[in-house]
């Protein structure tokens, strides 16, 4: 049996203020990107979103699998956030 591993991403926020319209596109979903702009910090919201972007990819690497990053969302509900590959 396969030995799975899992792990965290973090990702500063600053590097999230004053982006490209082009760049969220290009990173996020349109639901992503309403949800994030909504938000008094959205560069909070955009951090939080890649940076389980990166995760997710980095966890699907173990089975030879690639995804580009808008082929994975990140949601929330009123059960928390959760991811849509």
């Amino acid at each position: 049996m396969k030995e799975i591993e899992i792990g965290v991403d973090i990702q500063r926020i600053k590097d999230f203020c004053n982006v490209k319209k082009n760049f969220l596109n290009k990173i996020f979903t349109y639901s992503e990107i309403n949800y994030c702009l909504k938000r008094s910090k959205p560069e909070q919201h955009f951090a939080a979103r890649f940076a389980g972007k990166e995760a997710t990819i980095k966890a699907l690497s173990q089975f030879k699998e690639k995804r580009l990053y808008k082929d994975i969302e990140i949601l929330i509900n009123k059960a928390g956030p959760f991811v849509r590959v």
